[in-house]
């Protein structure tokens, strides 16, 4: 499994700018086939946020360049330093920004951003 490092430079963010968003523990895809694939996480889920980080004009592109390049638009999970500010082990738990990143309410030079992530216990992960 290979891991990448939340972006240097980059803003955190805080538990105020986080929202839980509940996931269901079974995942039900149709495929062109016709045939329903199932898969049932148990106590695996991921957990699911939506948040967002306020930043500079120069956070924001290095995010950007970091979401399309080392963290493959999302496919990669990475660590982040900051998970235990939100009571995850940074140890333990690898995050995921899922979402393109989207700037908005441009205030003179910072933007913030939005985002929805994935927080994963980093054993589920490296058994996929």
């Amino acid at each position: 499994m290979t891991l990448t490092s939340w972006p240097s430079g980059v803003s955190a963010p805080s538990v105020g700018d986080l929202r839980i968003i509940p996931t269901e523990s079974v995942k039900i895809r149709r495929l062109e086939s016709g045939r329903v694939e199932v898969r049932r996480f148990g106590s695996g889920a991921p957990y699911r946020f939506e948040g967002s980080i306020e930043m500079s004009q120069t956070e924001y592109e290095t995010f950007c360049q970091w979401y399309e390049g080392d963290h493959e638009l999302g496919t990669v999970w990475s660590e982040a330093d900051w998970l235990s500010t939100i009571g995850f082990s940074s140890d333990t738990y690898v995050v995921r920004v899922i979402v393109l990143p989207k700037a908005a309410r441009h205030n003179g030079h910072r933007a913030t951003v939005s985002f929805n992530l994935l927080v994963q216990d980093r054993a589920k992960v490296s058994e996929a």
